[in-house]
């Protein structure tokens, strides 16, 4: 699927006069097809970075039937060496609860300021929001990786790094991963990604359906 980088920075990072109405279509487009675009453009990301990248079919849980449960597992392959993340995804953006603006032409001062609100209000903190702090839990290893250690990985819309530009971030602090998903897009020179979204294009055939 080919998307133009900066309709998806405006639909997630700039705020439109009508408030509620916008916010009410975003939550229904994460529905449709959040957690999927923000993983397939990690991919790209790592892909980009002459990465293998593979999103496994498989549930990422604890496997007690009450305990957390993560987005993904992601394998990443690069020269002889290969990852394993354990992955969080969070889609919040302008309109999320606490969300704030974010031009599409922001200054390098202002992504530096906005990064450093982002990184104090989510990790800032001593303890974790128990929201993205389940994505240092213990998970129950795929099938195949029985002593790979995992990376925790937090995937998040908004911009977030320590260091301006860069879309990978280390929490020393907490021992945990970040990838701004806005930080990556803002890095790209070209007008369209290009990524793939099975599940979003199987849903969307089956409205076709409906017609």
């Amino acid at each position: 699927m080919k998307i133009r980088i900066k309709s998806l920075l405006k639909l997630f990072e700039e705020k439109e006069n009508d408030n509620v109405k916008n916010g009410q279509d975003l939550s229904s487009l994460n529905i449709l097809f959040g957690e999927e675009l923000v993983l397939a453009i990690f991919k790209d990301y790592c892909e980009s970075l002459s990465g293998k990248v593979s999103i496994l079919n498989e549930s990422c849980n604890t496997g007690r039937r009450n305990g957390p449960r993560l987005d993904a597992w992601i394998e990443v392959k690069k020269s002889k060496r290969k990852k394993l993340y354990q992955v969080e995804v969070k889609n919040w953006g302008a309109y999320s609860y606490g969300g704030k603006y974010l031009p599409i032409n922001a200054s390098q001062k202002e992504l530096k300021l906005y990064a450093k609100k982002k990184w104090q209000q989510h990790l800032g903190n001593k303890k974790l929001d128990p929201r993205i702090g389940k994505v240092k839990e213990k998970m129950q290893m795929p099938d195949g990786y029985a002593g790979t250690n995992p990376i925790p990985l937090l995937c998040f819309w908004f911009y977030i790094t320590n260091e301006v530009g860069n879309p990978y971030s280390v929490d020393e602090k907490h021992g945990i991963h970040i990838f701004s998903t806005s930080a990556y897009l803002r890095t790209l020179k070209a007008q369209f990604i290009k990524i793939s979204l099975p599940k979003t294009e199987k849903r969307l055939k089956l409205f076709e359906k409906l017609k």
